[in-house]
């Protein structure tokens, strides 16, 4: 059994949504399905991308046509709704200290990777380490700055 995440060190929420956006974990839910429901044979998405992707990895996806594909594939934390507020994404609930320093985020119990796996904080911990791993070579790894995480 894994150990649950117990904080995250950073300066704001909106600085998380932002360099989450940036590292390509952004906000989209799976359909709920009514019982009942019928659906077509092939379930597939058409996206007008304007160009295909220059990498699909989530850590090095750079520009519009991988935002895109990102924006479909992977939900972040938290996320925007229409209006630019933070609203609850792959995290139901969060809590910060008084000194805006440690942010305690609890994973939904109904998050799940596309296979059925539950989605756990230590997923987010690998993304976030291999987004500021030298190694990786992202070139946005500096966003990591912004919220101040430690060691970023």
């Amino acid at each position: 059994m894994k150990k649950p995440f117990k904080a995250l060190k950073l300066a704001a929420i909106p600085a998380l949504t932002l360099a989450a956006s940036i590292m390509a974990v952004t906000s989209v839910n799976a359909a709920i399905v009514p019982a009942g429901t019928q659906l077509a044979k092939v379930q597939e998405l058409v996206r007008g991308n304007g160009a295909e992707p220059a990498s699909l990895d989530p850590q090095k996806i750079e520009g519009v046509p991988g935002s895109n594909v990102a924006k479909d594939l992977f939900e972040g934390l938290v996320s925007q709704d229409a209006e630019g507020n933070t609203i609850p994404g792959q995290a139901e609930s969060w809590t910060v200290s008084d000194d805006n320093k440690v942010f305690t985020f609890k994973i939904r119990d109904t998050a799940r990777w596309s296979n059925g796996d539950p989605v756990t904080a230590g997923d987010f911990v690998f993304a976030f380490q291999r987004a500021v791993d030298p190694a990786t070579a992202s070139r946005y790894a500096w966003y990591m700055e912004i919220p101040t995480i430690v060691n970023a």
